[in-house]
């Protein structure tokens, strides 16, 4: 898919990727292309995966609570589970769990 976006899009300056796995595919065609990651292009990821810290350069991402996410999920279905007839509380449509931008070399900022 970046070989579509970089040829059908001439002024891309950033991709941002589903996952760190899928930012690393992006580094790959980048490289072999001789395009930098953080100097010419920036690269983004989500999920923060340990190996994105290792990279060159290291991928900025978004670091989410994996834990809190399951936890939390697994709280709202007991409580559905254990509420009798009278208690059925109105369904939970959106719950936010806060992630965490963690910044690394792969962005650039670019001039405004």
């Amino acid at each position: 898919m970046a070989e579509s976006l970089l040829r059908e899009q001439r002024d891309v300056t950033a991709v941002f990727c589903m996952n760190d796995k899928m930012a690393g595919g992006v580094y790959d065609y980048l490289h072999e292309r001789g395009i930098r990651v953080g100097e010419d292009i920036s690269v983004a990821g989500f999920d923060n995966q340990i190996f994105a810290a290792y990279c060159s350069p290291p991928i900025t991402t978004m670091a989410i609570d994996l834990y809190e996410i399951g936890a939390r999920g697994a709280q709202i279905l007991i409580e559905k589970l254990q509420a009798s007839e009278g208690e059925k509380k109105e369904p939970v449509l959106e719950e936010k769990i806060p992630g965490r931008l963690i910044e690394r070399g792969s962005v650039k900022r670019i001039a405004q």
